[in-house]
């Protein structure tokens, strides 16, 4: 991996070192230190947006991280090495306090939208209620790029991220119990 990194150091005319510092991470546009993450990660989690950014900040320590956006063996690896190097839990979790050390964590809005649901959401459904879903979704913390009223596969990785961090079965449908979780459910 050293001499890869010392190649590419070479051709980007750095200073060769073999060690992937945040500067040859820049060049190579592997790091963005803009990007936060609003909820805690663990292994399984595919979160889009929130596990890439997390990688960039691993990859900016220097860690090794793959490039997709699912939390695997590799990222649970990369937090380990984190929190043994830092003297912190070693669990491979990325909770808010390992975040804030790498300087990753953004605090959600607890903002409660002004709507509720009273029916049971599936995926491709589209109107007032699954935007309202959306936005509840998006002001916990998850990056929702769809458009506002429709469920598209962002709306639905959330949606099963959230049901599996509590306990629910985490498929694709908010349901009341998803619902209630939510704190958006209207008895019909």
């Amino acid at each position: 991996m050293a001499a890869i990194v010392r190649h590419r150091q070479r051709a980007m005319g750095l200073a060769v070192s073999g060690v992937a510092d945040r500067q040859f991470l820049w060049r190579m546009r592997m790091w963005d230190p803009r990007c936060t993450v609003q909820v805690s990660l663990r292994r399984g989690d595919d979160v889009l947006d929130q596990v890439s950014c997390l990688k960039r900040h691993l990859q900016g320590r220097g860690l090794p991280a793959s490039r997709d956006s699912r939390f695997g063996v590799d990222t649970v690896r990369a937090v380990r090495a984190l929190g043994r190097a830092e003297g912190r839990p070693v669990d491979g979790i990325a909770d808010s306090r390992l975040l804030k050390h790498l300087g990753a964590w953004s605090e959600p809005s607890h903002t409660r939208p002004p709507c509720t649901v009273s029916s049971v959401l599936r995926p491709g459904q589209r109107g007032q209620e699954m935007g309202c879903l959306r936005a509840r979704l998006v002001a916990a913390g998850y990056r929702i790029t769809e458009r506002p009223r429709i469920c598209g596969d962002r709306v639905a990785k959330a949606v099963r991220h959230w049901k599996r961090r509590r306990g629910l079965n985490p498929d694709d449908v908010a349901g009341e119990m998803t619902l209630r979780s939510l704190r958006m459910w209207l008895e019909p």
